[in-house]
């Protein structure tokens, strides 16, 4: 029976970390693209002139149209 080397666990440690840090990476961006309402219909939203990122962020949660205005942001 082989002994996996002290290099080898290193490698296959670290490997597995890569592919947890990328798999938790894909799911964060499906949860960041993904609708509200997935049944939903189209809505209008209107962006008053002058209205800062922040003010826009804040009446888009307000409106039920995005869920978190600091992930938005």
């Amino acid at each position: 029976m082989a002994t996996i080397t002290r290099t080898r666990l290193v490698f296959i440690s670290i490997g597995l970390f890569f592919l947890v840090v990328v798999f938790l990476s894909l799911g964060f961006g499906l949860f960041l693209v993904s609708p509200v309402d997935k049944g939903g219909a189209d809505q209008v939203f209107i962006v008053k002139e002058g209205s800062s990122l922040k003010e826009v962020a804040g009446d888009l949660e307000k409106a039920g149209l995005i869920t978190n205005k600091t992930l938005f942001v």
